[in-house]
């Protein structure tokens, strides 16, 4: 075998390995439009999964896209810094299920409605905003523009502005509010009321 050519089949044995890891990462917008055709799935099969069908089919596209302890850690604010080891993680695993939850209650219909990607902004701290839209049938457009951070894998959702308001910036000045004044486990009591409520059906 030729020196070049075996140098070349070399390298290329090498360096294989990198190159899947790179093109299994997927961009910032591919992971908001994967996200998009879970919630698009979830709402068309709504009457035939129900609450429990929606909240399984979700939960992995919500886990896998969205940062869920970094968000809980912002909607802390400095008070996640005093919380005990234990308490951040009952903190984020019952958040996680909130988050998880109010997707699967408000997206629990399906009449025509579609979403639509804009485009993608390189922030200045190194974060992506992706630009999209839900189009409703009768025209309607609402902005949803999703901001996703890379943990050195995968671009993942850190906050969510729908019409201009921050749903991140909502629950910190809810939540913080809650701790300050009475603490991480009556926060946790009211997360879990909050998804018992949504779990119950309105009709």
């Amino acid at each position: 075998m030729p020196r070049l050519l075996a140098i070349g089949l070399l390298i290329t044995i090498l360096f294989q390995p990198l190159y899947a890891a790179v093109n299994k990462s997927q961009s910032a917008t591919a992971v908001v439009e994967q996200f998009h055709s879970t919630l698009i799935a979830a709402m068309k099969k709504s009457d035939k999964l129900g609450f429990k069908g929606r909240y399984k089919l979700l939960k992995p596209a919500i886990k896998n896209g969205h940062d869920l302890p970094g968000i809980t850690k912002v909607v802390a604010g400095r008070y996640w810094s005093k919380l005990s080891d234990k308490d951040k993680e009952l903190l984020v695993k019952t958040f996680s299920k909130l988050i998880i939850s109010t997707y699967a209650s408000r997206f629990d219909e399906y009449s025509g409605e579609k979403f639509k990607t804009l485009s993608e902004e390189h922030l200045p701290n190194g974060d992506i905003l992706v630009r999209t839209q839900l189009v409703k049938s009768d025209g309607e457009k609402l902005s949803f523009d999703y901001v996703l951070r890379n943990d050195g894998k995968n671009w993942r959702v850190r906050n969510i502005i729908v019409d201009g308001v921050s749903d991140l910036a909502i629950k910190r000045t809810e939540y913080t509010s809650i701790l300050r004044g009475e603490g991480v486990k009556a926060l946790i009591e009211k997360l879990k009321e909050k998804i018992t409520k949504q779990s119950v059906p309105t009709s």
